[in-house]
């Protein structure tokens, strides 16, 4: 490859070493962005800023208990994502956000125990 002549004319560099310091400080200011990029987005879920992507599953194991020992289950004791349904024992709705289509396969679930609403 050429050289290229610095302004002072007592040291040249070639254009591979040139090139090859401009891939190099791309990649560190690249893995910088990373770090930095990465820092910041624990930040913000620890600070429940930006919840994770299991937040629902996670509201879900701790209420569960809760719920399955309460005489009756009231709206406020449900997570706030969560689409639920409330059944008495002879299949009518007590309460819950979901459609009536949508309560319809919830009800089979009931029955059936299929986790897919087959």
């Amino acid at each position: 490859m050429g050289r290229v002549k610095s302004k002072d004319r007592i040291r040249s560099r070639s254009l591979g070493s040139i090139f090859s310091w401009h891939v190099i400080m791309m990649m560190l200011g690249f893995i910088a962005w990373a770090v930095i990029a990465f820092i910041i987005f624990n930040l913000l879920i620890n600070t429940n800023v930006i919840y994770p992507s299991n937040y629902v599953e996670l509201q879900i194991s701790k209420t569960y208990e809760k719920l399955i020992s309460a005489e009756s289950i009231t709206p406020d004791m449900i997570p706030d994502a969560c689409k639920y349904m409330v059944f008495k024992e002879d299949g009518s709705v007590v309460s819950g956000n979901m459609s009536d289509e949508s309560a319809g396969v919830a009800w089979n679930v009931v029955l059936t125990g299929a986790k897919s609403g087959d």
